[in-house]
């Protein structure tokens, strides 16, 4: 369910990349009058964020790249000077999301891979994972089911690294009502 909505995530995402490089619009020239408007350009924050893109009523809307002084940076859809559409977010410490946004909030399908491996594929809310979505961690365990507010809650499965399985119901990221525990089967 998850995998088509993201291969199509990819997909325009690659789209808007390439069309990002070459803006039909015009370069923002030096008329104060005219100037973001309609037009493609750079423009500095005095607080050192710099938005290189498309520009609508002095606004950043369409395609581009906003980088903030730590290094982190936003590449994708903007409207309304907002991260809005499908963008990819890289953090400068590590780690990335690549999805959708609505007023600079992770909101719809989308990819969450931390700095340390661990790995969120799934629906998000308020910057929250949230609907259904698949964690896997970077020691082996995975957890598909049901997320809000950025835990396990409702139907699920708690897969250990070790082959133990949870199958059940979770209550803000513990195991909560009905549920089974799986040992692993012996092999010998």
């Amino acid at each position: 369910m998850i995998r088509p909505t993201l291969t199509v995530i990819s997909s325009y995402f690659a789209f808007v990349m390439c069309a990002s490089a070459s803006s039909s619009l015009p370069n923002c020239g030096s008329d104060t009058i005219t100037q973001y408007h309609e037009c493609s350009g750079a423009f500095s924050y005095p607080s050192g964020e710099i938005y290189v893109g498309e520009w609508r009523s002095r606004k950043a809307n369409g395609v581009g790249t906003f980088t903030y002084p730590n290094g982190d940076e936003y590449v994708g859809e903007f409207k309304d000077n907002a991260f809005n559409g499908l963008g990819t977010f890289t953090f400068s410490v590590g780690g990335e999301y690549v999805g959708e946004w609505t007023d600079n909030q992770r909101y719809g399908q989308g990819i969450f891979t931390f700095a340390n491996g661990d790995k969120y594929i799934g629906e998000f809310k308020n910057n929250n994972f949230d609907g259904l979505g698949t964690l896997t961690y970077s020691n082996g365990d995975k957890y598909v089911g049901a997320f809000k507010n950025g835990q396990f809650n409702g139907e699920g499965t708690y897969t250990y690294s070790n082959g133990f399985e949870y199958v059940g119901e979770f209550k803000d990221g513990q195991f909560s009502g009905e549920g089974t525990l799986v040992a692993p089967q012996n092999n010998n």
